[in-house]
């Protein structure tokens, strides 16, 4: 799992499930190992929808927990008033009944208004056309959410109101999606999916030693008497690292289990200003005072800067050679014009009734494309010149049918979890699609007849693909990376440093198509199966600047 390569924090994050649509739900968690928060999720465990607002006015700070799990210190707001933070975009307002959260970048709302002890509870997303994901509460505990389509996620909790498990509500009951467990400190030690495959977590005190993922593959961490990760390593060896920390003087060196050491140094506020690779070459890095990037300096020296207006929108980019971008925003803070680095402009309108929606685009040659919406703020109509595309959804907000000039082109069909299931075209055989209990496609009835089967490891890694005329098997690393693929008996196999960095091919035949690299990760020299090598001279930026070949 990362590292936070400045702190030493340990970081835990994955979804366990969701469902499509305009506002889709997505069901993520984030554990920190240097994070004592307790909430749905046990011990360090940040869930998405588990946010509030809490006032703390003896200290003159509002602090709004952030969808990552992170707690913001506003102002305090009176009745009525807002602050606009910009390090994160987000403008809290104080409501008659609690607070709203306000993203400039999504354009979604967080409603908070429900009491929970000193602390207002979020229970509403909604974004600018009204759709929105629900939480439910029971007794003041999360009982579920809904989202825009209608679907609803029944949550059991256990007695200290940790989530124990969700499932989705059919008309014939109850489809478990995920299920939790939690040792006697509160940790999550165990995660299992829809399709009962368990991820197992151990620790020492609240700190993460070891987790065993659905594939049976196994990461370990070890940290200093301070709680920092000082040591991660894989069973297969894999992605291996060790952390020095030099606080007091700024820096940390993270070495790789290739033997390459970088070095980090970074401010007070943990904003890393340099990198030196492996081979010596730096990267500087600076900021705004609101911490947004500044300008980057490469190992050639080459620079590269952003400028901002007032509120943080990005307003240029520069680049070493000189070029650049410029967007320019109209007083609502909506991109209006954007200049790219060759200078072609291209040019957003937007909708007068609902200013969110662009109704017009003007492209770098002037041609002008037409949107039209319906009340969900789904694209219903798409015009440029003579031509004419129309849109439809169903009553869950999927895409059903596509017409272009009047003419039928396109039609879909989707299950409760809004999984596409039909395909149709006129002239053509429905297409037909079945799902596991994790959302992956399994089998295609293709519009040929053809009939396609897919296996899975635990997670998404496609492991086997059969039809009526091919069978191929492939294998994977604990990092997901191909290791091998096989077709009527004929294996090549993918080899892999220990930073999962190709090194080698095999094929058919059993010749190696070898790839040789630094300590910085770029390829020194590849030698195909022939036996013919090159070899490539680079820049302080990994640029090949010379290429050696035989002869």
């Amino acid at each position: 799992e990362p590292v936070n390569l400045v702190n030493g924090a340990v970081v835990y994050e994955g979804t366990d499930f969701g469902f499509p649509s305009p506002l889709p739900l997505e069901w993520t968690r984030a554990w920190y190992s240097d994070s004592e928060y307790e909430g749905w999720l046990g011990h360090g465990v940040h869930c998405c929808y588990d946010r509030t607002v809490e006032s703390f006015e003896d200290e003159g700070v509002t602090m709004l927990r952030m969808e990552d799990g992170r707690a913001v210190a506003f102002p305090p707001i009176a009745p009525g008033g807002e602050f606009y933070m910009r390090t994160e975009r987000m403008t809290l307002r104080r409501t008659e009944k609690g607070y709203e959260a306000y993203s400039h970048d999504s354009l979604l709302t967080y409603r908070f208004d429900m009491r929970d002890g000193g602390a207002w509870r979020m229970t509403r997303i909604e974004n600018p056309d009204g759709l929105h994901i629900q939480l439910r509460f029971s007794n003041g505990r999360f009982s579920g959410l809904s989202d825009p389509a209608g679907r609803t996620v029944h949550a059991a909790t256990d007695t200290n109101g940790r989530v124990t498990s969700l499932s989705f509500v059919t008309d014939k009951g109850e489809e478990r999606l995920v299920s939790y467990t939690y040792d006697g400190s509160g940790n999550m030690t165990g995660i299992t999916d829809a399709m009962d495959k368990t991820t197992e977590m151990s620790y020492s005190g609240h700190l993460m030693t070891e987790k065993t993922d659905r594939n049976g593959d196994t990461y370990y961490w070890e940290y200093d008497s301070k709680g920092r990760c000082v040591h991660t390593y894989g069973n297969d060896g894999m992605m291996e690292g060790r952390i020095e920390y030099h606080p007091s003087e700024g820096y940390n060196l993270v070495t790789d289990s290739t033997g390459g050491t970088t070095t980090y140094r970074y401010t007070p506020d943990q904003l890393v200003t340099a990198e030196i690779d492996p081979l010596g070459n730096e990267t500087r890095h600076s900021y705004t005072d609101f911490m947004e990037p500044y300008r980057t300096i490469d190992p050639e020296g080459g620079v590269t800067g952003y400028s901002y207006d007032n509120d943080g929108n990005l307003t240029g980019v520069t680049y070493p050679d000189g070029s650049g971008e410029m967007y320019i925003y109209d007083d609502k803070g909506r991109l209006g014009i954007h200049v790219d680095r060759e200078g072609n402009k291209t040019v957003r309108l937007y909708d007068m009734e609902r200013p969110h929606l662009v109704s017009r685009f003007i492209d770098r040659d002037g041609g002008v494309t037409e949107f039209t919406y319906d009340s969900h703020g789904q694209p219903v109509g798409v015009g440029k010149g003579d031509r004419r595309s129309d849109l439809s959804y169903d009553g869950s907000l999927n895409l059903v049918s596509w017409h272009e000039d009047g003419r039928l082109l396109g039609g879909w069909k989707h299950d409760a979890r809004g999984r596409l299931i039909e395909r149709s075209s006129p002239g053509s055989r429905t297409e037909f699609y079945v799902y596991d209990a994790l959302d992956r496609l399994r089998r295609i009835d293709a519009r040929d007849g053809n009939v396609i089967h897919l296996g899975y490891d635990s997670y998404d890694s496609i492991t086997e693909a059969r039809d009526a005329r091919r069978h191929v098997r492939m294998g994977y690393n604990s990092v997901g990376s191909m290791t091998w693929r096989e077709e009527a008996g004929n294996r090549v196999s993918f080899r892999y440093d220990g930073m999962d960095r190709l090194r080698e091919v095999v094929n058919e035949a059993g010749a190696g198509y070898v790839f040789r690299r630094d300590l910085a990760g770029n390829i020194s020299s590849e030698k195909d199966y022939g036996g013919i090598e090159r070899i490539y001279h680079r820049d302080g930026c990994g640029r090949v600047t010379r290429i050696v070949r035989p002869g």
